[in-house]
């Protein structure tokens, strides 16, 4: 798929000498940091490396599980030459390429003072990750990270410590992994951690996730148990018509209603939808629930796939975080999954009469945010509970040493208006109560005798 522009384009400047970075011309030739040159590419989830005396070409998301990189496990000290070009392009990342996402409420911080001033005036624990970022031992700079990532969070987007996570967990066999894995003990069990750095990291890690700000921006975690707990009970009183082990999904039938449900947006669901609308027009199906209750999001192709499947609608909307630009994100689709990639296509030989609906919950995010909001403009009802937002892409930024830097990036979804969406979508039938918190709050959410009827009287009057 491809970002294009879709009006007169603001322009943006990427000052890399603000942040101390070089950019030296010498003969003609350009040359600049390898990783520096990745921030310009970032969108695009591929960069290169250059590890133990190779360069390599890779995707940027977890380039440790096909290159060996265990040697950067070999020992806590990190290699010192890189540490202040390794904070630098964190900080270059964080000012012109992170999404500044409305769900984190430490962005309007860096959006307003710049990176390295809002962790150096924030407050205590900010400094602290800024110091610790600067380290040059790896846990110290993995548990700064790990904090960052609390003051980044935004129901998932944002990550920067799951590289080194990813990593550790590859080699856990690695002198720093075994490390890790001991000062953890150690700190669990309340034994004095003769790192004091460490400790006082640890220690605020804790104190941080237990601050009320935190957990009222983390309390949709506790749902996750509760929706699967009601969903399983609840649609398990219908007929299974047919599963796939790929992906966990399933396709629940009641008479005239089907109900699709997938808990990722992956290629695992192609088949099934396919498999789905065919079904459906072969055995006289009125109605389609797609199911994104327990569905964290994934995969932007596939949802790409979805909206030119189910709607006529070609592309995604959305805008720069950074100036505002509105943009389209399109992409050649194969429909049909005949391997041939369709020009056009009559999705009413698909859909038909079919009546379509999607069921949301407050664990609906990314993906099964942008769905719901796509199929919402195009007079498709959304019914359930508010989705949870989450609306930008993904960064990858492979830092100096190889392991990817995981936060939000700045292309923003919107609806078809260039509207903001961060905050759920709009519902046209609710089927919670406010502030639900208990399985019985939810066995109604999957009542398909309400579903029904809640589709009826929207088509009735659409």
């Amino acid at each position: 798929y491809v970002v294009a522009g879709t009006s007169e384009q603001a322009p943006y400047t990427f000052d890399f000498g603000k942040y101390n970075i070089d950019i030296i011309e010498e003969e003609g030739k350009v040359y600049m940091p390898l990783s520096s040159a990745n921030l310009l590419v970032e969108t695009t989830y591929e960069g290169a490396l250059y590890y133990d005396g190779d360069i390599y070409f890779t995707e940027t998301y977890s380039p440790y599980t096909w290159i060996n990189q265990e040697k950067l496990l070999d020992d806590t000290a990190m290699d010192a030459s890189l540490i202040e070009l390794n904070y630098n392009e964190l900080c270059f990342m964080m000012d012109n390429i992170y999404g500044r996402p409305e769900k984190c409420y430490f962005s309007e911080a860096i959006a307003r003072d710049g990176f390295d001033k809002a962790l150096e005036t924030y407050d205590d624990t900010t400094r602290t990750i800024r110091e610790l970022l600067k380290s040059n031992n790896v846990l110290e700079y993995y548990y700064g990270l790990r904090l960052l990532e609390l003051y980044l969070e935004d129901g998932g987007h944002s990550s920067p410590a799951s590289g080194y996570t990813g990593l550790m967990q590859e080699y856990d066999d690695s002198n720093v992994s075994k490390e890790y894995a001991k000062l953890n003990k150690e700190h669990d069990k309340g034994k004095i951690i003769n790192n004091a750095t460490i400790a006082n990291a640890m220690n605020l890690y804790d104190s941080t996730k237990n601050k009320d700000w935190y957990k009222q921006r983390t309390k949709y975690i506790s749902l996750y148990p509760i929706i699967a707990t009601a969903r399983h009970q609840a649609l398990n009183q219908y007929s299974k018509q047919k599963s796939w082990d790929e992906g966990n999904i399933t396709l629940y039938s009641n008479n005239d209603t089907l109900i699709l449900s997938f808990d990722q947006f992956s290629p695992d669901v192609f088949e099934p939808m396919m498999w789905t609308l065919n079904y459906a027009n072969g055995h006289n199906i009125k109605n389609l629930v797609i199911d994104v209750t327990h569905n964290g999001g994934g995969s932007l192709s596939t949802l790409v796939w979805l909206i030119n499947v189910l709607t006529s609608q070609k592309t995604a909307p959305g805008t720069s975080a950074l100036t505002g630009n509105k943009l389209s994100i399109q992409a050649l689709v194969d429909k049909n999954l005949d391997e041939e990639y369709d020009d056009t296509w009559d999705n009413d030989n698909y859909i038909g009469n079919l009546k379509l609906a999607i069921l949301t919950s407050g664990i609906s995010y990314s993906c099964a945010n942008i769905l719901p909001t796509v199929l919402h403009d195009n007079k498709i009802p959304v019914l359930g509970e508010r989705s949870n937002g989450g609306t930008c892409d993904l960064i990858f930024h492979l830092n100096p040493y190889g392991v990817p830097i995981q936060v939000s990036g700045q292309n923003t979804f919107t609806n078809n208006n260039y509207e903001r969406i961060d905050d759920g979508v709009p519902l046209d039938y609710t089927l919670v109560r406010e502030n639900a918190s208990s399985v019985s709050d939810y066995l109604p959410l999957y009542d398909i005798s309400t579903i029904k009827k809640d589709m009826n009287d929207y088509y009735s009057r659409h």
